[in-house]
This record gives C-alpha cells, structure tokens and sequence, in this order.
C-alpha cells in the first residue's frame, strides 16, 4: 500500500465497489439501468475501473498482483452466477473481465496508478507517514 492519509476511505470505496460488482452481477435480471449497454462492454470498464482504482492505491510493482485479484474475482462472480436459477456463467464474460482487468493495468502504468496520492496532495493534506 502506499502510504496515504485517507486510506481507510479509498479502501472502503473499493470495497463497496466491489461489494456491488457482486451484487449487481447476482441481480437476477443484470445491473438495473445498464440495459442498453452491451454486457462485454460493461465486464470490460467494470474490471479496468476496479484494478485502476486499487492501482491507485498500491505501489507499481502490486498491479499484476491487483490484476490476478480482479480476473479471480471475476471467475468467483462467474461460478455463483452458475449456481442460480436466473443467471448463467458465461466465460465469455470472464474474457472480458481479464480483457478490463489488462487494461486497468495499462491505465496504471500510462499515469493512472498512484491518483489516490497525487489527489491527496491536490487537496492539501500532507504525505502520510
């Protein structure tokens, strides 16, 4: 982890983002108002949103780790979908999710990591510690 002043905040973002993820991805009927979105696309910036989120929020050499935890997220998503009466597992979708999960990588690399420090210091808190 970097060091950061509002960890504890950019860490329980994370974790409802993600605690939505599943819930929206258990919903019996798919993510309510994302209808007209097509489903890859929405696997797709789902998994580059969360690993460039917690790419934020760790040091350069933990984005693949960050990554693996995203595409293992995803495929733990994809087999409890298979496991109810009103979704289906589709590994197609866990494609996208490893596809996104890339590509938050890349974003981190291209500048993305390390926002939540940078947005910190924006605001005026001093470096933690």
């Amino acid at each position: 982890m970097l060091s950061l002043r509002l960890q504890w905040l950019w860490l329980g973002i994370g974790a409802l983002g993600i605690g939505l993820a599943f819930l929206l991805s258990l919903w019996p009927h798919g993510a309510p108002g994302l209808e007209n979105v097509p489903d890859k696309v929405q696997h797709l910036t789902g998994y580059a949103m969360v690993v460039l989120w917690f790419g934020g929020l760790v040091r350069p050499r933990y984005y693949l780790a960050v990554c693996l935890g995203a595409v293992l997220l995803g495929g733990a998503i994809e087999l409890l979908q298979g496991l109810t009466s009103t979704r289906q597992a589709d590994w197609a979708d866990e494609w996208a999710n490893a596809s996104g999960a890339l590509l938050g990588v890349v974003g981190a690399v291209l500048g993305g990591g390390g926002w939540a420090r940078t947005l910190e210091r924006f605001l005026g808190f001093p470096a933690a510690r």
